[in-house]
């Protein structure tokens, strides 16, 4: 509505037959507001598919009470939902990595050989990460956060906990996680379910546009990862990027 001219009423025809109506579009803006209203395609892409395991049993009311109530929810699903070509606000590789940590607790089961970023060309970089396994996993519990930067670390859109190895046999069945997934899989061995027997690397990773496949705002972002494997806390892993890179 923010691109349409003064005094254009907008309407829409829904339904057929006895139960076709018109929503007067412009009235129910002003009525929302315009924060709540840009908000609201994000907001249905998240939660308008009944079959969405983001918010099983979650319903939609209360995540819609939940928006109506923060005025941070609403200014983030409208940042996700506003899409601009413009290259002072879009960034075509998304992000240049700034940090990354590799934590391990119990280093008699896992150790990393390596946890390193390296620049090229200057302007972009990538990421490498290598966990040495001195035990089976047989089975694995990930959570992961997705965070952005705002007077300090703030959650933003994403927080998922799940099974990977179950995840693994049935990726499409948890979107949030497949997200993760889809970016980093082809830098990855990370590519079958348990048990893993063997040492997991993430080569040569950089994020792209092409990648992500999601318009963010610019600013800093940090996803912070959690693995516990055989019942156990194993490693921690985060990293850190900034946005608008000049490719």
């Amino acid at each position: 509505m923010e691109f349409v001219e003064s005094g254009v009423q907008i309407s829409m025809d829904v339904g057929v037959g006895n139960s076709r109506r018109y929503i007067d579009v412009s009235r129910l803006y002003e009525t929302l507001g315009s924060t709540l209203a840009k908000s609201l395609p994000a907001f249905h892409a998240m939660t308008g598919c009944d079959y969405n395991p983001a918010l099983y049993r979650k319903g939609k009311k209360r995540p819609l009470t939940m928006l109506k109530n923060s005025k941070r929810y609403q200014e983030a699903f409208g940042d996700l939902g506003s899409y601009t070509s413009d290259s002072d606000k879009q960034c075509d590789s998304f992000c240049k990595f700034s940090n990354l940590m590799c934590h391990s607790y119990d280093k008699s089961k896992l150790v990393f050989k390596a946890c390193s970023l390296k620049a090229v060309r200057g302007e972009d970089s990538y990421m490498r990460v290598h966990a040495h396994l001195k035990e089976v996993g047989r089975e694995s519990n990930v959570s992961i956060r997705l965070l952005k930067r705002a007077n300090g670390w703030k959650p933003f859109l994403y927080k998922v906990t799940f099974d990977a190895c179950k995840f693994m046999k049935n990726p499409k069945a948890n979107p949030v996680a497949e997200f993760f997934y889809n970016i980093m899989k082809e830098y990855s061995n990370v590519n079958h379910t348990c048990p893993y027997d063997h040492d997991l690397i993430l080569d040569k990773f950089r994020l792209s546009g092409d990648l992500v496949k999601l318009p963010f705002p610019i600013g800093e972002y940090a996803v912070d990862t959690t693995w516990h494997v055989n019942g156990q806390l194993w490693a921690r892993v985060n990293g850190s990027c900034k946005g608008a890179v000049d490719m």
